[in-house]
């Protein structure tokens, strides 16, 4: 019957539990997230995005990885050559799957944000949670990054591995400001709310609430003219 449900031909050489195996590979499919993490430690560079020290990120991202000794200490700042090449470096993952942009992006630090831009960061580096740079600015209402964001070409719609879209945040969070600039950039205003993990799917498979919905519901003034 797998045959039949799939809509598919089995190959001659592969019997169904073979092909089972290969179309619903789940451990793959559940690793997918966690691909490309650091171990239990972060980089110096995301530390830096988190704090937004942009001395330091350019210092990291130039070849110099520095390090700053903890306030309150008289050692001296240690210069010592970066080895990793700054494609790896500036997309690296750490153990929840924060990117240096992510972690720029969530703490609402513009310039470290361009900064990284700048530099060619991954502008769809997702976490663990399948939230990309765009949707973590989003969750906190960072308009400036996310519209630097936008305009370097973020995806407005995030991921589709993510539970949720951008604009569906806007509507549940009353982010008007942020919504409008997600419009302009093309976001689907008729997505719902639910999870994707294949590209046949889509989030409107899921009986959830579309944003325009959540809008009415939250919204005290909706002027339609600043989405125009």
């Amino acid at each position: 019957m797998l045959d039949q449900s799939l809509n598919i031909d089995l190959p001659q050489n592969d019997t169904r539990e073979q092909l089972a195996i290969k179309k619903f590979n789940i451990s793959s499919m559940l690793a997918k997230p966690f691909q490309g993490l650091t171990m239990a430690v972060e980089s110096n560079l995301h530390i830096a995005c988190r704090t937004g020290n942009c001395t330091w990120m350019k210092n990291i991202l130039d070849g110099c990885s520095v390090f700053y000794p903890p306030i309150g200490t008289h050692h001296d700042v240690i210069r010592t050559k970066q080895t990793k090449p700054i494609k790896e470096l500036i997309n690296e993952r750490n153990r929840l799957g924060a990117s240096p942009l992510w972690l720029a992006a969530v703490m609402g630090h513009e310039e470290a944000v361009k900064l990284l831009v700048d530099y060619g960061a991954d502008l769809e580096t997702e976490d663990i949670k399948g939230q990309t740079p765009l949707y973590a600015a989003t969750k906190f209402n960072h308009v400036k990054c996310v519209r630097l964001l936008l305009e370097a070409g973020a995806n407005p719609d995030g991921s589709g591995t993510n539970i949720s879209t951008p604009i569906y945040v806007t509507a549940r969070d009353n982010y008007p400001e942020v919504m409008a600039l997600l419009i302009r950039h093309g976001a689907d205003v008729n997505g719902r709310h639910g999870r994707s993990h294949s590209s046949e799917m889509k989030r409107a498979d899921y009986n959830g609430n579309l944003p325009v919905y959540m809008t009415l519901g939250n919204f005290e003034n909706v002027v339609v003219g600043n989405f125009r």
